[in-house]
């Protein structure tokens, strides 16, 4: 019934569009988001709620997933009518948290422009117009600089430079084993198989079955970091910092403190650091699979995915 309501809203949110065009046209097209994204199961929901606890960053918080064709009329909505949270709960399922507030990474509206069956892509100068103006508008609904999160960004960073050519960029990443093993049981938890990906590589966001799933899931793995590599070395130094979960666990005020101070030297902005982070996370080892831990442990060291940005990590847990 809930998700016949949300097909429901959808649809009304297509029709009143024109709502978005006009909020958006009346104001700037200038901003200056921080995107957050990296591997699934890397830490990017984590690292979105102490953004959003720690530097008071406005979020798309789930309600907006009901309004994919018109964001900010939604933004609007959710202003009037959405009791907002005083605490950040730090708790997701698969980067969705619940409530109507809690942070989504709404990739229903990011897909209207960004097809994750065409990654790479780049955008018509209109339609990269249009995208810009959503974003002002969602930020000047929702009060703050805007941070928006979704490892799917990964497939399309040309599309979103060009597009956003002033965004900052926050890249996450893990140590790599138990990595492979958190992904393998997200696959299996949402798709019932390794065979059909959460997360595909950027050049293969087409293909929705595999032969191989261990190898596909290490595959993706070195995929995205060699994407990532690759943009970082096509875009000035200043717009983009690289978070280690293991680091943020560690130290999440070290960690988002150091985004802020860049983020500012970026973009003139003024984010300061709160005290309502916590003083660190639990560092979650990753799921035992028991012979499937095994198999993904032996696909990573006879592979040649290792890459200078991730670690194997600890054996423990296989």
């Amino acid at each position: 019934m809930k998700h016949i309501g949300r097909a429901a809203m959808a649809r009304i949110s297509d029709r009143l569009s024109w709502v978005d065009r006009y909020f958006c046209e009346a104001g700037g097209c200038h901003p200056v988001p921080i995107i957050v994204t990296g591997p699934a199961r890397s830490g990017t929901t984590l690292l979105y709620q102490s953004l959003a606890s720690g530097l008071g960053v406005s979020y798309t918080p789930r309600f907006l997933d009901s309004f994919p064709g018109a964001p900010v009329l939604g933004a609007l909505a959710y202003r009037w009518f959405v009791r907002k949270r005083e605490n950040v709960e730090y708790c997701s399922q698969y980067g969705k948290e619940e409530g109507a507030a809690g942070l989504s990474q709404c990739h229903s509206i990011w897909g209207r422009w960004f097809d994750v069956n065409c990654p790479g892509v780049l955008l018509e100068e209109q339609r990269s117009l249009e995208f810009r103006r959503v974003l002002w508008g969602l930020e000047a609904q929702l009060g703050r600089p805007l941070a928006l999160k979704w490892p799917g960004f990964v497939a399309h960073l040309e599309a979103l430079n060009q597009a956003l050519p002033s965004a900052f960029f926050v890249f996450t990443d893990r140590d790599t084993f138990p990595l492979a093993r958190s992904i393998a049981k997200g696959r299996l938890d949402l798709k019932g198989s390794l065979d059909f990906g959460i997360s595909r590589s950027p050049s293969g966001y087409h293909l929705h079955e595999v032969e191989d799933g261990v190898k596909d899931v290490v595959r993706y793995i070195r995929d995205v970091r060699g994407e990532v590599a690759r943009f970082c070395q096509s875009i000035d130094d200043r717009r983009f910092c690289h978070v280690r979960y293991e680091d943020l666990c560690g130290g999440p005020y070290g960690v988002v403190d150091n985004i802020a101070a860049m983020y500012n030297d970026w973009s003139n902005a003024d984010l300061q650091l709160s005290n309502r982070l916590p003083v660190g996370f639990n560092c979650s080892p990753g799921p035992d699979l028991g012979e499937l831990g095994n198999r993904i442990w032996s696909e990573i060291v006879s592979s040649e995915s290792e890459s200078t940005s991730g670690g194997v990590g600890s054996r423990e847990g296989a």
